[in-house]
């Protein structure tokens, strides 16, 4: 079994710690928390987007008994998975930000990846950069 950060709570706390904290990204598309949470929730929910993919009764089922939010799965299954990139992983961008101003802890945002919204480059763009 893979290690995995205590974040200083008990298992049914961290449980619903990382729960919690994705259901926040996938309504609000970014989430900005410190680097150890960040770490974990982005573990955690790139294996439940990677199984979000596959877009079946048997994969809603099981998510929804991980997240319990009738509102984030409509949302994860209507507007998230369709853009997300063709690939096995990568769908959660881990950024390093600014400390909090309070007791100085390392912050860090996570941002769902989308592919739609980006439009591939003209020509001449494309040469520009190649000089």
């Amino acid at each position: 079994m893979a290690k995995s950060r205590k974040l200083s709570r008990k298992k049914a706390n961290r449980e619903a710690l990382l729960k919690n904290v994705f259901k926040s990204l996938i309504l609000h598309k970014k989430v900005v928390t410190t680097e150890a949470r960040a770490k974990e929730v982005k573990r955690y929910g790139e294996k439940i987007l990677a199984k979000a993919r596959k877009n079946d009764l048997h994969t809603k089922r099981d998510i929804n008994k991980k997240l319990d939010s009738k509102i984030a799965i409509k949302e994860l299954f209507e507007v998230i998975v369709p853009s997300l990139p063709k690939k096995d992983s990568g769908f959660i961008k881990f950024q390093k930000v600014v400390h909090r101003a309070g007791d100085g802890s390392d912050q860090a945002a996570l941002i769902i990846n989308k592919t739609e919204g980006k439009k591939p480059l003209s020509d001449k763009k494309q040469l520009k950069g190649k000089r």
